[in-house]
Parts: structure tokens; C-alpha cells; sequence
């Protein structure tokens, strides 16, 4: 019992007065640091291996003063204290525990059901070069959990994890710098119930940039930003089917993701691409690709979303390039040759709305309008050839001399019709109407046969 005791008050003292700028422990008094030399260390170390507790690197400075290191060996630890581990800092960490805390927390399901069961919650100490250690104990059936001694440096960054329904949430990242030796810190982690309806998902932003500074070519890049306002995490139907899939250009080539594409959580489909990770509720659901395309003259590009869209904002970086937008408006314009670019903007997009954007190139414009130009002109030439030739034709005609008999016979015609019109009236007898008529009837009968031949 007096060996238990004395062991548990050199660790108290020794973690109480760690600092911040090492993790020498002075000694008491000369006496004190007189009875820690090395063969007081290697006494400390067999009673810390005979009283069943964690192992701990002890050594001595050459000031006499003692340094705890915080490093456990897992094989050391009691069965009985697994639930409260002490982690074990790597040894290529570059900076050392200087002291030890107490993390703990709650785990709950912001969906209104149990906590995840029969599960494991997670520590990762991060620092600036990667992971220093990690620890895993089992979940408590109320969600509840706490890891003791964690080692401490101001330079180390804490989160704690756990998987429900097969997809991972963490805790918010815990900054060494706001912490001390000693000081136990309470965070929860927020778990929800899954879904596969997309109905309520939104697009709160969209910023796609198009930039022609390549010649013959055109660098597209697109970030969208999405929300979830329900309290369900939103996954893919299954392997084969995303949780949205995005349209890409035909011809679009050195597709890329910015943020490597972990997981695969972004593959390539027939149309464009489909993104695969879990919607979280809230507004962090962020989309990135980067892409390009062949661009010689002229190119149009149709802008449309798999859900509705509230804000729409496209940056053209070009030189030399007009544009015609439909469904945006022109929101800024900067004709710098250096730094030449447009702003377009819509907002409140429907999902099956389509805006587009066609570019062209002004020396293209300048060879369609000389194209105009040219069948204008040979237009306006052929039609005023057609009336000339008319006029021509119509004017030889009225010069042609009239035939002879052409003008005998009409002449014979209004003969008649006059001695019709004539016998009416009571101008002629009979006889004199009858015999007048058969001899203009008889000469128009032999005239007819006279033209026929």
C-alpha cells in the first residue's frame, strides 16, 4: 500500500508542475535531487511496474531535476482499465507531452433516437506534421465516454470520433493552445439518423470561372455550396447510385477534384460526375471540379444544377471573347487588357432550369459579319439582275410589232358587239342587223381558219 502511495504522489506532483516550455519537474530540494539519481529512477520504475500502473518514461536532467515523457505501453495497462487508456505519443513526435488532461463528453443522436450502441469512440491527437496517436475505447450505451491522461503540449490538436450507421462524425478540433496540464475539457458529437431523400437539398451558392488565358483552350472551375436543413444525413442509394450527380460539358477533358478525391468519393459517369459522400445537416456540403475544353472560335455552355440553385455568380477571365448569356445578368465588367473579365449572376434556380453562355471570338464575329455581308451583297446583286432581265424582256415585248390579223380579228369582235348593242336600241331594221352580222360572223370564221395554217 505505501509503495501504491508514494508512486501515486510522484505522478501528481510530477504532472501538476509540468511547464509549458519543457517537461523538467525541479526537484523539491537539494536532498530531493540528490535522491534522484539514476538508481532512484530505476527503483521509481520497479515500483511503477509492481503497483500495476501505467508505465512512464522517467529521467533525470543534468540539473538533477525530473523529466516525464507521458509515453504508456499498451501491453502494461490492467485489463480493468480499459475505458480510461492512457495514450501512448509516438516516438517520432517532435514535440513532447509536457503535461497530461481529461477528455470527455456525450454522444447524441440530433435525430431524435438512442445513441449509437454497441460501438467505439475515438481519439486522434493530431500536430502540425500528422497524427501523433490515436485511442479507442468502447462507447458507453448512454453515449456517454472520457479519456484520462492525454498527454498535453500546446502544439497538439484533439478530436474525438465514432460511426453510426457506417458513416463516421467527429467532434469539433479541441487547439492544444487553449488548454493546461491538468484541465479536463467536455465536447459532445452529434450522430443523426440516415436518408437517401433528396427533396429537401439545396444549393445555397454557385461561383463557376471560365478562363481563356490558354490559347485554344478553356479552364472551367466550379464550387457549389450545399445545405441540408433536415436532421438526417443524406447517402447514396447504393455503390451504383450517387447522392447527386452533376453534369459536365461534352468534350470535357483533365477532369480533377481539388481535394484529391478521398475515397473515391467523387467517380466519373456517362454525362459528368456523381458525388457519393454523405450529406451532413447544415451548410458544409461542399462540391469542387476543375476542368477544360477545346476552344477555337465559338462555344456554348448550358449551366444547370441536379437541385434547385439560389445564387448563381460566373467570373469570364478573356480577352478578345464576347459573350451572350441567357437567364444571367451582367453584373460587372473590367475591359483591362492585363485583367479583362465579366461578372454574370442569377439567382433562385430552379433544378430542371438551364442558363446558358456562348462565347465567341471577335475575329470569329468579324468573319460571320463579312459573311453577312458578302450574301447581303450578292443577294441585293441577284435581285436586281432578275429586274433588270424582267424589264428587258417586258420592253422587247412592247416592241414587238402587233400581228395584223391579231388586230383584224379583235377589230371584228368589237364590230359585232357594236351592231349587237345597236339592233337593242332600235338603231337597225332586222334585215339590215342580219345580213351586217352573218358577214362580220363569216369574215372572223375565215380569219380563224387562215391563222390556224
Amino acid at each position: 500500500m505505501k509503495k501504491k502511495l508514494l508512486v501515486l504522489f510522484l505522478l501528481i506532483i510530477t504532472a501538476g508542475c509540468s511547464r509549458a516550455d519543457s517537461s523538467i519537474l525541479p526537484a523539491a530540494s537539494a536532498a530531493g535531487r540528490t535522491a534522484l539519481n539514476a538508481g532512484g529512477v530505476a527503483s521509481m520504475m520497479t515500483l511503477l511496474r509492481s503497483s500495476g500502473m501505467p508505465l512512464a518514461s522517467l529521467r533525470v536532467a543534468a540539473n538533477g531535476s525530473l523529466s516525464l515523457a507521458a509515453r504508456t505501453r499498451r501491453d502494461e495497462l490492467p485489463a480493468n482499465t480499459a475505458a480510461r487508456q492512457v495514450s501512448q505519443v509516438d516516438e517520432t513526435a517532435d514535440n513532447p507531452a509536457l503535461g497530461i488532461i481529461s477528455i470527455s463528453g456525450h454522444v447524441i443522436n440530433a435525430s431524435g433516437s438512442i445513441p449509437p450502441q454497441n460501438s467505439f469512440i475515438g481519439l486522434t491527437i493530431y500536430e502540425e506534421e500528422g497524427i501523433v496517436s490515436q485511442i479507442k475505447i468502447p462507447l458507453d450505451r448512454s453515449g456517454v465516454f472520457r479519456f484520462d491522461l492525454i498527454p498535453w503540449n500546446p502544439a497538439f490538436s484533439y478530436q474525438v470520433s465514432t460511426t453510426f450507421n457506417d458513416i463516421a462524425f467527429t467532434s469539433a478540433l479541441i487547439d492544444g493552445r487553449l488548454l493546461q496540464p491538468g484541465m479536463e475539457v467536455n465536447i459532445p458529437i452529434l450522430v443523426y439518423n440516415s436518408s437517401t431523400n433528396t427533396e429537401f437539398l439545396r444549393a445555397l451558392r454557385m461561383k463557376v470561372i471560365y478562363d481563356f488565358s490558354t490559347p485554344g483552350w478553356v479552364h472551367v472551375s466550379e464550387n457549389i455550396i450545399i445545405t441540408n436543413p433536415t436532421s438526417l444525413v443524406i447517402v447514396a442509394p447504393g455503390d451504383n447510385v450517387p447522392v447527386l450527380n452533376y453534369m459536365l460539358p461534352k468534350g470535357a477533358v483533365n477532369i480533377t477534384f481539388p481535394d484529391g478525391n478521398p475515397s473515391r468519393r467523387y467517380r466519373l459517369t456517362q454525362d459528368g460526375f456523381g458525388d457519393w459522400e454523405p450529406v451532413m445537416p447544415g451548410n458544409g456540403h461542399q462540391v469542387m471540379v476543375q476542368y477544360s475544353l477545346p476552344f477555337t472560335s465559338t462555344w456554348r455552355c448550358d449551366l444547370n444544377t441536379p437541385i434547385p440553385l439560389d445564387s448563381l455568380m460566373v467570373v469570364i477571365k478573356a480577352s478578345g471573347i464576347e459573350t451572350v448569356s441567357s437567364g444571367m445578368q451582367l453584373n460587372l465588367i473590367k475591359n483591362d487588357p492585363a485583367t479583362a473579365l465579366a461578372v454574370y449572376v442569377a439567382s433562385g434556380i430552379r433544378s430542371e432550369g438551364s442558363y446558358s453562355l456562348t462565347f465567341t471570338t471577335r475575329d470569329h464575329i468579324q468573319r460571320v459579319w463579312l459573311g453577312i455581308l458578302f450574301f447581303v451583297a450578292s443577294l441585293t446583286f441577284a435581285l436586281l439582275w432578275v429586274i433588270r432581265s424582267n424589264r428587258q424582256r417586258e420592253k422587247a415585248r412592247l416592241q414587238q410589232p402587233v400581228a395584223e390579223n391579231q388586230e383584224n380579228e379583235d377589230t371584228i369582235l368589237d364590230a359585232i358587239i357594236a351592231l349587237d348593242d345597236r339592233y337593242r336600241h332600235g338603231d337597225l331594221s332586222a334585215e339590215a342587223y342580219a345580213r351586217t352580222r352573218w358577214e362580220l360572223v363569216e369574215k372572223l370564221e375565215a380569219m380563224r381558219k387562215q391563222n390556224k395554217t
